[in-house]
């Protein structure tokens, strides 16, 4: 039987079985709701699905991207860009039914399994984060006045007031793709906290932050008396 050169992706109903239920198989996941392997071919180039489809058969699962569904695939296309943001991979089962004889201008279209969906993708776009604010607390509670929130390679900084409250601007000049603060206060220990410029788990350019410091023991350093130091190690010899 003659090769094809080139295909159409049709997926009417995409399955959106969790990848976290499957199992890592060779050429992908195997899932175990319809016991068949999930072959990724959202990284593929055309002419690599192509070669794939020919050469396998029959009912294929596999997880694509929408750049891939819809359009004729041809050995002459190279590789496809990725898309800059991620997009979840969609995952149908694919029947292949390829006549005896077939015309070489025409492209095969491929029509998908219907599957049942009770859940729909969400995309996230990231978001630039340009000013951070929040509130600087002890361990029991309470607000610290006065407090330092500077970021690490600027003197720029921020003081809390007599709630505890800060608010910081980044400048535009800082071009560090992750926001380092340095938050100290006298008698407690330093501490830092990383914060990435562009992240989907941010839903706002203006996070906000809850920082706990946890106090410091502070105090003059006196050396033991030499009868406590032989002491000490007397004792340790029979630990």
């Amino acid at each position: 039987m003659k090769k094809q050169s080139s295909y159409i992706l049709s997926i009417p109903a995409p399955c959106h079985e969790s990848s976290d239920k499957m199992i890592l198989a060779e050429q992908g996941l195997f899932c175990k709701s319809c016991q068949k392997t999930v072959t990724d071919f959202s990284d593929m180039s055309d002419k690599e699905i192509i070669s794939f489809l020919n050469t396998n058969r029959g009912n294929i699962c596999g997880s694509f991207r929408k750049g891939q569904l819809n359009r004729e695939i041809s050995i002459s296309a190279g590789r496809r860009p990725r898309p800059l943001i991620s997009i979840a991979g969609i995952v149908a089962s694919l029947t292949i039914a390829i006549p005896a004889v077939q015309a070489q201008s025409n492209a095969q279209e491929i029509q998908a399994i219907p599957e049942i969906s009770d859940s729909v993708p969400v995309l996230q776009l990231p978001v630039t984060i340009t000013r951070i604010t929040g509130i600087v607390n002890d361990i029991d509670g309470y607000p610290l006045v006065g407090a330092s929130i500077r970021l690490d390679t600027l003197r720029t900084g921020a003081a809390t007031d007599t709630s505890g409250r800060f608010e910081l601007e980044i400048p535009a000049v800082y071009t560090e793709a992750t926001i380092r603060l340095v938050i100290s206060y006298v008698g407690f220990y330093t501490q830092e906290v990383f914060l990435s410029r562009t992240d989907t788990r941010h839903l706002t350019d203006e996070p906000t932050l809850c920082i706990t410091m946890e106090p410091t023991v502070m105090g003059g350093i006196e050396r033991a008396p030499l009868w406590y130091r032989i002491r000490y190690k007397i004792k340790r010899l029979f630990i």
